[in-house]
């Protein structure tokens, strides 16, 4: 962990997406407590907008995400 790979694969596919895909806009929601993928978004360009509340249900309970774009 902490190898920046993640960055990495996540701006390669950025670039992809932007530079041949004709996508205009990405969008990123993500757990709010999981940290290393707010900090990957933040080093990728994305910025937070919001938070969505209890946006995923998961394992039997509603938690809320950050949305980036």
């Amino acid at each position: 962990m902490g190898r920046g790979i993640g960055t990495e694969a996540v701006t390669l596919l950025v670039d992809f997406l932007f530079d041949s895909q004709q996508v205009h806009r990405l969008v990123l929601y993500i757990h709010v407590d999981n940290v290393p993928s707010h900090r990957i978004a933040e080093k990728t360009g994305s910025t937070k907008e919001g938070t969505l509340r209890d946006g995923w249900f998961h394992r039997g309970g509603w938690h809320d995400l950050s949305c980036s774009a």
